[in-house]
């Protein structure tokens, strides 16, 4: 299971680009396989530009398509060990960044 978090990112209105940060937990009863989904994700995102990210809504927050125009990680996936269900967690910390234009 990966889930994504929102966790939130400065506002700099006068600059054409916008940023957001986000966390992407990856959650496995199988060390080998938790560890696996966070750096497949990992090499699918860090470093890239140009990817579309397509609108979502989450708890009734709608989230507009973003083009964005960089997409790097903070951190390599960390393990944060074992959660109350028994399943190794594995977690990374990404910065988007999209063209408010666009």
């Amino acid at each position: 299971m990966t889930v994504v978090i929102s966790s939130g990112g400065p506002t700099e209105p006068w600059l054409q680009y916008a940023r957001a940060t986000v966390q992407i937990l990856s959650r496995a009863v199988n060390h080998v396989t938790a560890r696996t989904q966070a750096w497949d994700i990992y090499n699918l995102l860090h470093g890239k530009f140009g990817l579309i990210l397509p609108a979502v809504t989450v708890d009734s927050t709608n989230y507009s398509l973003i083009h964005s125009a960089q997409i790097k990680a903070i951190q390599d996936p960390f393990s944060l060990g074992i959660d109350e269900n028994g399943r190794l967690e594995f977690t990374t910390n990404y910065e988007v960044i999209w063209d408010k234009e666009a």
